[in-house]
């Protein structure tokens, strides 16, 4: 069960579902420049495109700067975002609404779908199988945020960070990889025990890849298959039946 910020959360999140901000976002009129470099993109967005991304769990706004007229009053309000890879792929092709480019020895580079697709998988070679992970997880609606601060990949919320605590620690895990972080069942043991502590539940992303077809499109993304298992602690004091 979701854990909301106060009394009304609910009820302000509920109100704005997920799927109605997608589809505000989709609906822009054109899309936001965004510059890419290894460890994620930069952005500028106007006081309308910052509340749907904020609401939408998109990134962290690192700086916000008021234009104002000579009596003060505030005419526009930008926004710099800073965004992880996931997120600059997941706005380019979910969303359609980043035009991404890079700045090179020539200049400035725009990038097409496949060139973007391309370049994250040499800023991570770990980036298809954890872009499918997030993706799987947000086109769910989920909020997905970062989590190594819980030892996990991601964390995933009912909606927006500031109205409910995280339900899940995700770890993102390749099936055919020996040598994944839950190898062992101390490793698991270790795992629960760390999610119990801060109410978490342990969400295990199994990816399936298959690895005979050609990496240089995102429409390879249609060929993975991803598994979800929750693993959580058994409890006897909850499960015992009471004999008295």
């Amino acid at each position: 069960m979701s854990r909301w910020k106060g009394r009304g959360a609910k009820a302000v999140a509920e109100a704005a579902p997920l799927s109605g901000l997608y589809d505000e976002i989709r609906r822009w009129s054109a899309r936001l420049e965004c510059a890419l470099s290894a460890s994620g993109g930069t952005l500028v967005a106007n006081r309308q495109q910052a509340r749907l991304l904020c609401a939408t769990g998109f990134g962290s706004d690192v700086l916000s700067t008021p234009d104002r007229r000579g009596d003060g009053e505030d005419l526009a309000t930008t926004h710099v975002f800073q965004l992880m890879l996931e997120e600059v792929f997941y706005l380019s092709y979910e969303l359609d609404c980043l035009r991404v480019h890079r700045q090179s020895s020539q200049g400035r580079v725009d990038l097409t779908l496949e060139e973007l697709w391309c370049l994250m998988q040499e800023f991570n070679r770990e980036f298809v199988k954890i872009y499918k992970a997030y993706s799987h997880l947000r086109n769910k609606r989920w909020v997905v945020r970062p989590g190594p601060q819980y030892g996990a990949d991601f964390m995933a919320y009912r909606h927006h960070p500031t109205l409910v605590h995280s339900d899940y620690a995700v770890l993102v895990i390749s099936v055919d990889d020996p040598q994944s972080r839950l190898a062992s069942w101390t490793d698991v043991q270790g795992m629960t025990r760390l999610c119990g502590s801060v109410a978490k539940t342990l969400l295990v992303l199994y990816i399936i890849v298959d690895m005979g077809h050609d990496l240089s499109s995102p429409t390879y993304l249609e060929r993975i298959k991803v598994e979800e298992v929750e693993v959580r602690r058994w409890l006897p004091q909850k499960h015992r039946e009471d004999s008295q």
